[in-house]
């Protein structure tokens, strides 16, 4: 299916990734489920459990429908990167939704996609059959640089930059860590966890 229903017996991770609405390009939101019991080596299996995208919609109506959605899976808290975090956190709060900004960098987005990867040819982490996300993970490209190496997440003609795949990277990131935190065999003050655990 090309979204799941809500269970109980698991944890969900969800993380945007903005645009300015109606003028720029798509607001995408991505949901995963974090099954409760471990594979053998201790990691998590993870479903993509929604992934959506607005065009041409107003912020207000685009939070109003994402408080919506995730309240439907017993959730209130949204993972984002930089941009545009101050207006968003407002916007969201004003639907009851809790954002988290993550802090990256191009070291960090790197190793962010590299675990991404070896989820996916693992078999860690299950997809739908959704055209569009599966099209944005096929576009993204690791560029060499002087430094190393950066992802590049190409430019659509339709200003679309892999906004899914962006959104479900955040979104594998921190749901890995969910069922540590539950299980508290993370510590809270852990580096890690401070922009999820952040803004109460």
């Amino acid at each position: 299916p090309l979204e799941l229903r809500p269970e109980g017996d698991g944890w969900y991770c969800w993380a945007i990734d903005p645009s300015e609405g109606g003028f720029g390009n798509g607001f995408s939101l991505v949901g995963i489920r974090i099954d409760a019991a471990p594979v053998a080596d201790g990691d998590v299996r993870l479903k993509v459990a929604v992934a959506r995208e607005w065009r041409a919609m107003p912020l207000e109506r685009i939070w109003s429908e994402i408080a919506r959605g995730i309240g439907r899976y017993g959730c209130n808290t949204v993972v984002t990167d930089q941009y545009a975090a101050a207006a968003n956190t407002a916007l969201a709060a004003r639907h009851g939704v809790r954002l988290v900004a993550d802090k990256s960098s191009a070291a960090t987005n790197l190793e962010d996609y590299t675990n991404l990867a070896t989820l996916l040819h693992s078999g860690r982490l299950e997809l739908p059959p959704h055209k569009l996300l599966l099209g944005d993970l096929l576009g993204i490209r690791k560029r060499t640089t002087q430094t190393g190496y950066s992802i590049v997440l190409p430019r659509t003609a339709d200003n679309r930059h892999a906004d899914l795949a962006s959104a479900l990277c955040k979104a594998v990131k921190f749901g890995r860590l969910v069922p540590q935190i539950e299980s508290s065999r993370i510590r809270r003050d852990d580096p890690r966890l401070l922009a999820f655990l952040r803004g109460d």
